[in-house]
């Protein structure tokens, strides 16, 4: 349960040597670490290096979802398998709320990812996962996550338009409807109506049920529309 992004962070003095030991309790979350080093003389002297580590067990479970969700989302959860010891099946289970699904998976070369579906109450202010997984020879492992659940609201389209002259830079502002809490923005940049109406047909806002995206997906999105502003240009 220990799933803390930075390990340590600290002054460290020297001995007359130059040198210094810290003990740091590695996370529970496996992977690899960057270790950074900066050093600084009363001279003004510094100096910077890196190296890193590799947290990992003979068997371990991985849980990959959302970091946060909205009342009511449907999604996927992935729970990830590595044996280490020569094991060529694993059962696994995902507990989201009080559902439970259990599946046994095939391991190639050690590892094994599996979707699960993922849905959010309707109600509540978080949502636990618990992931478990077994091998053959008898090592089990498991993970727990607690995901914050925001307060699902209504989608609300705010459009406005403009002309640029000239090159340079043209300010538009936005503004959240009164008595209503923004839980996502999503910004289509359209050179013309007919662009911004075909924009619209994504499975983003066609799905009222998809509440929740990535920002990678929000990224590409943008980015495919900048493409057809410049090919409409």
């Amino acid at each position: 349960q220990d799933l803390r992004e930075v390990a340590y962070f600290g002054a460290v003095q020297t001995g007359a040597d130059g040198r210094a030991q810290v003990r740091v309790k590695v996370p529970e979350a496996l992977g690899r670490y960057r270790i950074t080093a900066r050093a600084f003389t009363p001279s003004g002297g510094a100096g910077d290096a890196r190296a890193g580590i590799t947290a990992t067990l003979p068997f371990a479970v991985r849980l990959t979802g959302p970091r946060v969700l909205t009342q009511g989302d449907v999604g996927s959860a992935y729970l990830g398998v590595q044996d280490r010891t020569g094991g060529k099946t694993a059962r696994a289970q995902l507990s989201v709320g009080t559902e439970v699904t259990t599946r046994t998976l095939t391991l190639n070369g050690g590892d094994a990812v599996a979707r699960f579906p993922l849905e959010a109450p309707a109600r509540g202010q978080q949502l636990t996962l618990e992931a478990r997984a077994t091998s053959s020879g008898g090592r089990t492992d498991a993970l727990r996550q607690t995901l914050p659940l925001r307060p699902a609201g209504p989608r609300t389209r705010l459009t406005r338009e403009g002309t640029l002259t000239a090159a340079g830079t043209r300010t538009v502002e936005f503004g959240v409807p009164s008595g209503e809490q923004a839980e996502a923005l999503t910004v289509t940049l359209a050179a013309t109506p007919l662009q911004a109406a075909l924009a619209d047909l994504d499975a983003y806002l066609a799905d009222p049920a998809q509440r929740w995206a990535t920002t990678d997906a929000v990224a590409a999105r943008l980015r495919a529309n900048l493409d057809l502003v410049g090919l409409a240009g």
